[in-house]
């Protein structure tokens, strides 16, 4: 019950327009400061997310990680870094995160953040398209023509 309540307490603030109320750290449960950041980030209340968010990376948390790697990708609440991004989301990627595969294989495709590689690019769009990411399934077979193509 105090889990339903606390969550009530952030997403009611948000889903009326509001400012979010800051959640107490429960160190019984942290799923529901992570929960807080996750709904902090889909309000676009990045430099609070991050905040929250980011322990749960450092501590291995691949989701936590794909997001932090956005973040710094779009420079939400943070100075838009590519090769802080990469470094997000290659660790969520290693450990199987489709999302972040797909983002790390963007960031080889254009060079951004790290040596432009085409062949990187599509092993980790295969990676993605494996586990049905759709982004993934589309750019693996580009990726893979990229070089015959007219120009």
């Amino acid at each position: 019950m105090r889990k339903l309540l606390l969550a009530i307490a952030v997403v009611l603030p948000l889903a009326v327009g509001g400012a979010p109320v800051a959640v107490a750290e429960d160190p019984e449960d942290s799923s529901v400061s992570y929960l807080a950041g996750v709904l902090l980030y889909a309000n676009e209340h990045y430099t609070q997310a991050m905040r929250v968010i980011r322990p749960f990376a450092e501590e291995g948390e691949a989701p936590a990680q794909y997001i932090v790697g956005n973040m710094h990708n779009y420079g939400w609440g943070v100075v838009e870094d590519d090769v802080e991004a990469a470094k997000w989301y290659r660790k969520a990627a290693e450990q199987g995160h489709a999302h972040a595969q797909s983002s790390l294989a963007i960031l080889y495709k254009y060079g951004s953040g790290v040596a432009q590689n085409h062949a990187e690019a599509a092993k980790w769009y295969r990676k993605a398209a494996e586990q049905g990411e759709a982004s993934g399934q589309s750019d693996t077979v580009m990726t893979v023509l990229w070089p015959f193509l007219p120009r």
